[in-house]
């Protein structure tokens, strides 16, 4: 498992962060978690991505660079990271399960868009998959999946359960 750090400088005229290094350096690794933080310098707001990965997948894995597939000019969060993970599999869950995870990678795909951010920034594959086992109803149940980081219920619980109670 290695370490690295981002930093994502604001580019007004588009309206969004410049995101094209790192998605180049991440698009042959599998990405385990990414904890993100927000500052400026002076008046220029910046992102700052701290990712968890491992290196090199195995399999060539080739993901567009920033807006050669997304027309909203929202480089960080287009259609190429909505596209499986070359090491991420589904085995493990019924046809059920399987069916309620894509709708909820769909539902999270839209959402992180929509905010203009990717969206791993919500959950992982990993979470999404255990959040799918588990079928929480409320906060409460929520918190109770192991494995699930409490930042995730904080800041996007509500919107996952709303999500959940849509799609299934």
């Amino acid at each position: 498992m290695k370490l690295k750090l981002f930093t994502l400088p604001f580019l007004p005229e588009k309206g969004c962060f410049d995101d094209t290094a790192m998605k180049a350096f991440l698009s042959d690794k599998d990405v385990f978690t990414v904890y993100p933080n927000a500052f400026t310098v002076g008046d220029r707001p910046f992102w700052a991505l701290l990712v968890k990965y491992d290196g090199k997948t195995g399999e060539s894995v080739t993901r567009p660079l920033a807006n050669e597939t997304n027309d909203s000019n929202k480089p960080i969060a287009d259609s190429s990271l909505h596209a499986k993970s070359p090491s991420f599999s589904t085995n493990e869950l019924s046809d059920d399960q399987k069916n309620l995870f894509e709708a909820m990678r769909t539902w999270r795909y839209k959402r992180a868009h929509d905010a203009g951010f990717p969206p791993y920034y919500i959950c992982t594959n990993k979470e999404l998959e255990m959040i799918v086992k588990a079928k929480p109803t409320d906060l409460a149940s929520f918190s109770a999946i192991n494995g699930v980081k409490k930042s995730v219920i904080e800041k996007f619980g509500l919107d996952i359960l709303k999500a959940l109670k849509e799609v299934n």
